[in-house]
C-alpha cells in the first residue's frame, strides 16, 4: 500500500493559519477565566462597603441604647431625690436631717452627671446620624455603580462565549485540513506552552524563546522538507518571509 507524501510546505501554511486562530481562542479563553474573578471582586467590595455601613448603624443602636439606660437611670435616680425631699420634713432629729440632706446632694451631683453624660450622647448620635444618613446615600449609589459593572462583565462574558462558539467551530474546520499526525503533535505543544505553538524565526532566533538557532537548522526550516522544532522550548518553527499568505494578526 502506498502512502501519501505529505506537502510540508503546505501543511506548515495550514498551521500557520491555525495558531492564528488558537492564539485568539486561548486569548479569549483566558479572559473568560478572569471575568467571574472581576464579579466576585465586585460582590466582595460592595459587601465591606455595606458592612462599614451595617457597623456604624450599630454603633448608633449602641449609643442609643446607653442614652436610654442613662434617661432611665436618670428618671430613677429624680424619683428617689423626690421620695427622700418628702421624707426630710418628717425626720425629727438635725442629725436625721443632715444625714438625708447629705444623702439628697450626693443624689443631686450624680443626677447632674448623669444629665451631662446624656447630653454628650445626644450630641454624638446626632452627629452620627447625620453621618450615617450620608453613608447609605452613597452607599446606594455605589451599589447602582457596582451593579452596573457586574452586569456589563456579565454581557462581556456572553459577548466572549459567542465569540469562542464561532472561533471553536472555524477551527474544527480548519484542523480537518491539516495531517493527523502533524496536527496531533501541533496540538500537544499547543497545550503544553499556552496557546502558542507554532513561531517564526526572528534574526535567527527562535521566536518563541529567542534561543539562537544554527545556521542548518534554519536551513532546513526554509526548505520546508519537514517539520523543524526548537531544540529549546520544541516549538513549530517557521521562516515568516517565506510563507505565501499575510500571518494572522
Amino acid at each position: 500500500m502506498t502512502t501519501q507524501k505529505v506537502d510540508i510546505a503546505q501543511q506548515i501554511e495550514k498551521l500557520i493559519k491555525l495558531q492564528g486562530v488558537d492564539a485568539v481562542i486561548y486569548k479569549l479563553r483566558a479572559e473568560k477565566e478572569q471575568k467571574p474573578l472581576q464579579i466576585q471582586a465586585l460582590q466582595q467590595q460592595i459587601e465591606q462597603e455595606g458592612k462599614f455601613v451595617e457597623d456604624s448603624k450599630n454603633t448608633l443602636k449602641q449609643h442609643q441604647l446607653k442614652r436610654k439606660e442613662k434617661e432611665i437611670e436618670l428618671e430613677t435616680k429624680e424619683t428617689n431625690i423626690k421620695k427622700l425631699n418628702t421624707q426630710l420634713y418628717q425626720l425629727k432629729t438635725n442629725k436625721e436631717y443632715d444625714a438625708m440632706q447629705h444623702e439628697i446632694k450626693l443624689m443631686q451631683a450624680d443626677r447632674s452627671v448623669l444629665e451631662e453624660d446624656i447630653l454628650k450622647l445626644m450630641d454624638v448620635i446626632e452627629v452620627e446620624e447625620k453621618s450615617i444618613a450620608k453613608r447609605q446615600k452613597e452607599f446606594e449609589q455605589r451599589q447602582q455603580d457596582i451593579n452596573a459593572q457586574i452586569k456589563k462583565v456579565e454581557e462581556d462574558i456572553k459577548f466572549v462565549e459567542n465569540e469562542l462558539a464561532g472561533l471553536e467551530e472555524k477551527r474544527k474546520q480548519m484542523a480537518a485540513e491539516a495531517d493527523p499526525r502533524i496536527l496531533a503533535n501541533y496540538e500537544r505543544i499547543l497545550e503544553g506552552k499556552y496557546g502558542l505553538a507554532m513561531v517564526p524565526i526572528v534574526e535567527d532566533t527562535c521566536g518563541g524563546c529567542h534561543m539562537q538557532l544554527p545556521p542548518q537548522v534554519i536551513n532546513e526550516i526554509r526548505l520546508k522538507q519537514e517539520i523543524i522544532y526548537c531544540h529549546i522550548c520544541s516549538r513549530i518553527l517557521y521562516d515568516k518571509g517565506e510563507t505565501t499568505f499575510n500571518e494572522p494578526a
